[in-house]
């Protein structure tokens, strides 16, 4: 786009003398001007509905705002409009509300991942370990701004505010959207998050675990976790969320766990809170241990040395003490000599979304065959053989003088049954915190019959009943002191607790 420019002043010519040969007009200087209007004229924006190509606009104004200045003002165009429109050259693009489209892949490292205003607003990682992602600082950001992360991972993606809170945790396949809710604060309340998709659900409902054997060792182990565990202070409701994948745990050779030999066990697998680090531990089913997730436990080290042969001790690779914890799975086997790790498990389940809570509680008496009767609590029956006597809830007592007890130790629902056979009409109860054990059943007070049986002579009758007992409590089978009759093996107790 050009001016015009004059070429000939005619005006200097009228003040020269007649004669001067510059005083004449020539027609080819008037060629010139016209030529040089011509050109100003037609690389001119027409004031009627103009069009402009390839132009740079330079300190002007529209609607009273002065744009193209080396500092522009700001101000509302009532009216802006383009048609036809192709390219747009050297123009910067203003930044809305921080939102900056685009995506970042990043291979999970176990390490940490900080996100600012300008980072992209889709995250996605990959790999096969862990990652951090700190959230940027809130106050750089503005209302309603959301980062999309996805974790195309395996293992777990942890959720930050720039303060180092823990927002979520992010399980391997899962995708997470964090948006900004308040500009002020650096903890998670300034985040909101929801998991999108298929991935509702933020945590596996079922952990993956695995055993196997070797060198007559088993060794434990899971995958990567990302569990809620309790506070350790019991009077607190307030959660702490742990991931990470926790080391092995080895039951050497020689540990039994107070399994039996050639008889199925189940062994609970443990993961316990470390002051922030998983670790696993084991125990034995059948020692009756509190699982339901809602208290502490210590543990043993298990040693390594094939001494971990308790049903009741809760084994780990270091001791700990008081410590959280969430019950992950179960490991059942059979092996032919207890503490020789040497059939592979026959059933490996995690567990999940629900605590574990003891099943049938693993506390059981099963005694069989008579053995007479007490020789001071003369109608309190005794048994020849134990079948079972596993747990902690119940301690059987077989005395030659007062005959056989059991004593509750746990609060509970329990089950009970009794066999009788006898050469004589007889007549026999299960009792509690039995007072009168040297009389008959007949004379029993009717506080102390839990359930009762008779039958005549030279035949088999049976009672059993399910009651709530207190800890404390003595159970015991009140007879008449009749003999057995010629089927000894008939006479059968037992008594499980069963929640």
């Amino acid at each position: 786009m050009s001016n015009y420019t004059q070429t000939t002043n005619f005006a200097t010519k009228d003040a020269l003398v007649s004669g001067n040969p510059l005083k004449i007009v020539k027609g080819t200087e008037l060629n010139v001007e016209f030529a040089n209007i011509a050109t100003a004229v037609a690389t001119k924006v027409d004031l009627a509905s103009p069009t402009l190509t390839g132009a740079t606009i330079t300190t002007s104004t529209i609607d009273s705002s002065t744009i193209g200045a080396t500092t522009p003002s700001t101000g509302a165009f009532t009216t802006l409009s383009a048609t036809g429109v192709t390219t747009l050259s050297n123009v910067v693009l203003p930044v809305i509300d921080n939102i900056k489209l685009g995506y970042t892949t990043t291979a999970t490292a176990a390490g940490t991942t900080t996100l600012t205003s300008a980072s992209n607003n889709q995250q996605f990682f990959t790999g096969t370990t862990t990652q951090t992602v700190v959230l940027p600082v809130t106050s750089t950001l503005a209302l309603g701004l959301s980062y999309l992360i996805v974790n195309n991972s395996t293992g777990v993606v942890t959720v930050q505010s720039s303060g180092a809170n823990t927002i979520t945790l992010i399980p391997a396949g899962a995708t997470v959207k964090c948006t900004c809710i308040l500009i002020t604060g650096t903890t998670a309340a300034s985040w909101s998050f929801a998991f999108e998709g298929s991935s509702s659900i933020p945590y596996k409902q079922v952990q993956s675990i695995s055993a196997s054997v070797a060198g007559n060792a088993m060794t434990i182990s899971a995958t990567s976790l990302a569990l809620d565990f309790r506070n350790t202070t019991l009077g607190s409701g307030t959660v702490t969320t742990v991931s990470g994948t926790p080391a092995n745990l080895v039951i050497s050779s020689g540990s039994t766990l107070g399994t039996v030999s050639a008889t199925q066990s189940r062994i609970v697998v443990i993961a316990l809170n470390n002051a922030g680090t998983i670790e696993l531990a084991a125990v034995n089913i059948s020692g009756g241990n509190q699982l339901d997730e809602t208290n502490l436990i210590s543990t043993t080290a298990e040693g390594g040395l094939g001494a971990a042969d308790s049903a009741t001790v809760i084994y780990s690779t270091t001791a700990r003490t008081s410590v959280a914890y969430r019950v992950i799975g179960y490991i059942e086997s059979t092996q032919a000599t207890a503490g020789t790790w040497a059939t592979a498990p026959s059933t490996i389940q995690g567990v999940g979304g629900q605590t574990l809570v003891r099943p049938s509680s693993g506390s059981m008496v099963r005694l069989n065959t008579a053995n007479g009767w007490g020789s001071t609590n003369t109608k309190i029956r005794r048994y020849t053989n134990t079948v079972t006597n596993q747990g902690t809830d119940i301690t059987y007592t077989d005395s030659a003088t007062l005959g056989a007890s059991f004593t509750i130790n746990t609060t509970g629902v329990y089950g009970i049954a009794t066999t009788e056979t006898t050469s004589s009409a007889f007549t026999n109860a299960i009792t509690l915190n039995d007072t009168t054990p040297t009389l008959n059943v007949g004379n029993q007070a009717a506080g102390e019959i839990l359930v009762a049986l008779s039958m005549t002579a030279n035949n088999i009758a049976s009672c059993s009943g399910t009651f709530f007992l207190l800890a404390g409590s003595v159970i015991r089978s009140h007879g008449e002191g009749a003999g057995a009759g010629s089927s000894p093996q008939f006479v059968q107790f037992i008594i499980t607790r069963v929640a």
